[in-house]
């Protein structure tokens, strides 16, 4: 059965069961979209990177998560465009568009 088939409330465990997969990791995880927005993240990430709530929301544009970085310590060589390349250059993207960092 495929998932548009599914009862909500077995979507809805299976979704909560990744959540939890997600938070208990020991690393940062970040997924970001084709166009380079986030998609998900867990605590560690914006743990690592002390992010306010407001950047590790869906949605949020990776620039503008580089950005608070670079304005809040991160020392980078170069101007803050070439160390988004030098970031991109590092991605996964995988075939259905989403890009791991």
């Amino acid at each position: 059965m495929d998932a548009t088939r599914q009862p909500a409330h077995i979507l809805r465990q299976q979704l909560h069961h990744h959540q939890q997969a997600i938070e208990a990791m020991a690393e940062g995880l970040c997924m970001y979209d084709a166009d380079q927005r986030l998609v998900l993240s867990n605590s560690k990430y914006a743990q690592i990177y002390e992010l306010p709530e407001r950047l590790v929301a869906s949605g949020t544009p990776h620039s503008d998560i580089s950005r608070y970085r670079v304005s809040h310590g991160l020392k980078m060589v170069g101007t803050l465009q070439s160390f988004m390349e030098r970031h991109q250059s590092i991605t996964t993207r995988v075939p259905n568009g989403v890009t791991l960092v």
